[in-house]
C-alpha cells in the first residue's frame, strides 16, 4: 500500500510510503487455505505499517487532523461479489500501547447492468488505448478531528483491510492538517493574507511613529531647546542691530565734519575776495 504523509508543518498534507502486506495462501497450513479460494486468496488480512518517526515528530500539537485512506480498486467480479469490508487503523505510541483505533466500512459503489453497460459503451475507446480504466477511487474517512496529546505522542500507525479476497490497484493514507481561522486563511488565501498582513504591520507601524513624534514635540526637553535657539537667534539679531547703529552715527559725524570743514574753506575764501576788493 502506497502512502502519502506530508512531513512540512507548513503544508496541509504530511506523508510517506508503505506496501500493503499479506501472506500468500501457498504458505499458509491447509485449514487456512480452506476458509480461501485456492491461490488467490490470502491468508491474513492486507495490512501496512507507516512509522512516524523516521527523522522527526510530524504531528504538530494542538492540531487537528482529518484522517483518511484512499483506495484505488478495479471493477472486478471478485470486488464486486465483496460487499463491504472493514478498514482499520491503530495509533501506538513509543512504548507499543494502541493510543486510539477506528474502524470504518466500506464498499465499491454499485452501478445497475444498464448504467455498467453504457458507461463501458461509452467509454470503450478509452479502456482500447488504456486512457481510463475500469477502477473506483473509495474514500475511507478514519478520523474527522484527531488530534495528538503531548504525553502520548504517536509513533506508528497500522493499517488493516480486513477482507482477504479484496484486489487494489494502490492505496494512499492520508493526514490533513484540519486549518481553522487565520491558519485557513493563509493557506486558502496566501496573496490577500500577505497583502493584509504586510498593510497592518505597516499601519501599526505609522502609527507607532505618530505616537512617538507627539510625545517628543511636546515634551519639556523639546520646549526648552526651542526656547533655547529662539533666545540665541533674538540675541544675535539684537548685536547685528547695535553693530549697524553703531556704524551710521560714525557716518553721520564724518559727514558732519566736513561739510563744516568745507564751510569753514568757503569762509575764507569769501574773506580774501573782500580783502582784494578793498586794495
Amino acid at each position: 500500500m502506497n502512502g502519502l504523509f506530508i512531513s512540512s508543518l507548513g503544508k496541509l498534507h504530511k506523508c510517506c510510503k508503505q506496501n500493503v502486506i499479506g501472506k500468500n495462501c501457498r504458505s499458509c497450513d491447509k485449514e487456512s487455505c480452506a476458509a480461501g479460494t485456492g491461490n488467490k486468496a490470502i491468508c491474513s488480512f492486507p495490512s501496512a505499517h507507516i512509522k512516524l518517526t523516521e527523522r522527526q515528530r510530524l504531528l504538530m500539537l494542538g492540531q487537528p487532523y482529518k484522517i483518511h485512506l484512499d483506495l484505488e480498486m478495479p471493477e472486478s467480479p471478485t470486488n464486486r461479489d465483496l460487499g463491504m469490508f472493514m478498514v482499520c487503523a491503530d495509533f501506538v505510541g513509543s512504548d507499543g500501547k494502541i493510543l486510539i483505533n477506528s474502524c470504518r466500512s466500506t464498499m465499491l459503489h454499485y452501478r445497475g447492468y444498464l448504467l455498467d453497460t453504457l458507461y463501458k459503451l461509452v467509454f470503450s475507446p478509452f479502456f482500447v488505448f488504456g486512457s481510463a480504466e475500469e477502477k473506483q477511487n473509495i474514500h475511507v474517512e478514519l478520523f474527522s478531528d484527531f488530534e495528538e496529546v503531548e504525553s502520548e505522542p504517536v509513533t506508528d500507525i497500522f493499517i488493516e483491510i480486513q477482507s482477504r479476497h479484496i484486489e487494489i490497484y494502490s492505496a494512499r493514507f492520508l493526514i490533513n492538517a484540519h486549518f481553522t481561522g487565520l491558519r485557513f486563511l493563509m493557506y486558502n488565501w496566501p496573496v490577500f493574507s500577505a497583502a493584509i498582513g504586510i498593510t497592518s504591520n505597516l499601519v501599526f507601524i505609522a502609527i507607532v511613529c505618530m505616537i512617538s513624534w507627539y510625545q517628543i514635540i511636546n515634551s519639556e526637553e523639546y520646549l526648552q531647546l526651542l526656547q533655547s535657539q529662539i533666545d540665541s537667534k533674538q540675541l544675535k539679531d539684537f548685536d547685528s542691530g547695535s553693530s549697524s547703529s553703531s556704524l551710521d552715527e560714525d557716518t553721520s559725524l564724518l559727514h558732519e565734519n566736513l561739510r563744516f570743514r568745507k564751510g569753514r574753506t568757503d569762509s575764507k575764501d569769501f574773506i580774501e575776495d573782500i580783502r582784494d576788493m578793498d586794495c
